[in-house]
């Protein structure tokens, strides 16, 4: 259909669903609290979340 995805996955959901018609499994979502942005995997939204900190914030609390 020459649609284009940054990602494999997003190829995948997408072909499933339009092209072969099947519906498409949700996976859990990991939701920031700070600005709703998800995620489907946990360690992309603890990467994620690192740039609503700033300085002091990122050495009280390195992994959060």
């Amino acid at each position: 259909c020459g649609k284009r995805f940054s990602r494999m996955d997003e190829r995948r959901n997408h072909f499933q669903k339009v092209h072969l018609k099947k519906k498409v499994s949700t996976t859990i979502s990991f939701e920031s609290d700070v600005c709703g942005k998800s995620f489907s995997r946990k360690c992309a939204l603890v990467e994620h979340k690192r740039i609503h900190l700033d300085d002091s914030d990122e050495k009280k609390y390195p992994y959060s």
